[in-house]
């Protein structure tokens, strides 16, 4: 049997035919006759080599052993930033796995199903309902040849929790929610701190400097300070790696004291980091990083920050914000604020947090982008064969975000009501709902409530 590696190879499973386009959708053209009928999925495949993974050898080893057995599901559990992704992309690139299926959680496990089929935002609820099923029956049907990926999985609701105690392929699930009581095929796997020498290694790496004998004992309570917690111990190397004013080990060690940064006592307690107190002490890493006076990547951080943290085409954002910005958005990205991956850039949803509340993004500083993302949105809502928006959930975290900050913009209020009629015709009528009644609090506060065009949002 020929293995399939993703972008690499086209191989025949199972008398499946797997051949990657270039736009990484896998085509599945011909099934045994007793299989489901099937479907197109749409992925992100794993990119081989865009970090050194340092530290999860084991983990790796225990994962894969685990898949081996009479498991076929894994559930990775850890807080945020500590390399659960990297981990999975490590083991999706690993040659004894044949087909490599990665997909990015997006609101529940049922929509992100839907989106593997054709990533359409809408349909009617029987629509879905069929579509859900084609595809749940689909993925059933697949043998232990596969390797499956759900990236950053929320919360499972009791049927979704169903359908994955009935796969029979391998799959790979990461949450920051601890799972238990699953079953024998599903098991979970809490992924620990790495050790003090593997944050030595990962520090050395990750700035490209090798530490001195003399060095060690102030990068040792760097670790400490940074709680082993991976990816600020990796954003902090980075700054010490590009920065044109910290040159010493012992000057970044000062440099956080100075800024009091500590977070031994969060880490130690499994703090959430996503808790207020964490990502204050985050912010504290932007302070010593020397770009507060670089007008340029302010802007690209300003905006991007207030996005989900989903990838999005380089070439993409430099149509947004600017190709003159190119050299700044790479600068970035090897200075750990930003990540590239594949042709794509995406902020970490930490690092996103955390510039949140330290640069305080202005609407005027993000109107150019919102217009852009807004542009993106098609609105032929009327019919759902034609209605795409991949960007939708660019649209909905900027209103959303200024909208919280009491922020009213009639642009705002026209995509509320756009994602209104979108959550009705899905037969999503709480959602619709919610969405109505942010259009109409902009409406008010914009117009007020004698205006004809708040009485439009008021009948619906």
């Amino acid at each position: 049997m020929n293995k399939s590696k993703i972008n690499t190879k086209v191989g025949n499973v199972s008398g499946v035919n797997i051949q990657n386009s270039p736009d990484t959708i896998v085509n599945v053209n011909s099934i045994e006759e007793n299989k489901p009928e099937p479907i197109s999925l749409m992925k992100v495949p794993p990119q081989a080599g865009i970090s050194k993974l340092i530290g999860r050898k084991d983990d790796i080893e225990s994962i894969k052993e685990l898949l081996k057995k009479d498991t076929s599901i894994v559930f990775i559990d850890a807080m945020g930033g500590v390399g659960k992704s990297e981990l999975c992309r490590t083991i999706c690139n690993d040659e004894d796995n044949e087909v490599v299926g990665w997909f990015d959680y997006s609101e529940s496990l049922n929509k992100t199903l839907l989106k593997i089929a054709d990533d359409k935002m809408i349909g009617t609820p029987e629509k879905d309902a069929i579509e859900l099923k084609r595809v749940k029956s689909y993925l059933c049907s697949l043998g232990k040849e596969y390797l499956m990926v759900f990236d950053n999985v929320e919360e499972l609701s009791q049927d979704e929790v169903e359908f994955v105690r009935c796969l029979k392929c391998c799959a790979l699930i990461t949450t920051r929610k601890e799972y238990k009581g699953l079953g024998k095929i599903v098991k979970p796997y809490s992924l620990d701190l790495l050790s003090k020498e593997d944050c030595i290694e990962l520090f050395d790496y990750y700035s490209n400097k090798e530490h001195t004998k003399a060095d060690e004992a102030d990068l040792k309570k760097i670790i400490k300070l940074t709680g082993k917690h991976t990816l600020a111990l990796e954003l902090l190397a980075k700054i010490y790696g590009t920065s044109m004013t910290i040159k010493t080990i012992n000057q970044l060690l000062s440099e956080l004291e100075t800024t009091n940064f500590d977070l031994h006592n969060f880490i130690t307690a499994n703090a959430d980091t996503e808790s207020k107190e964490f990502i204050e002490h985050m912010t504290k890493l932007f302070d010593i990083a020397g770009i507060k006076d670089d007008e340029g990547k302010m802007h690209i951080l300003k905006n991007l920050c207030i996005l989900p943290s989903l990838p999005i085409p380089d070439i993409k954002i430099l149509e947004w914000l600017g190709e003159e910005k190119e050299n700044d958005l790479l600068s970035l990205a090897s200075s750990g604020w930003l990540k590239k991956e594949n042709d794509s850039i995406v902020m970490h949803s930490v690092i996103g947090a955390t510039l949140k509340i330290k640069l305080i993004p202005s609407y005027d500083e993000c109107a150019e982008l919102m217009n852009a993302i807004l542009n993106e949105i098609p609105t032929d809502v009327a019919n759902p064969e034609r209605y795409h928006p991949q960007y939708l959930p660019q649209c909905a975290g900027i209103a959303d975000f200024f909208l919280e900050r009491e922020v009213y913009d009639e642009n705002f209020s026209f995509f509320y009501h756009e994602l209104a009629g979108v959550y009705k015709d899905k037969g999503e009528y709480a959602k619709a709902l919610e969405s109505y009644e942010k259009a109409l609090a902009i409406k008010l506060k914009v117009h007020g409530a004698e205006h004809p065009s708040t009485g439009t949002t008021y009948n619906n």
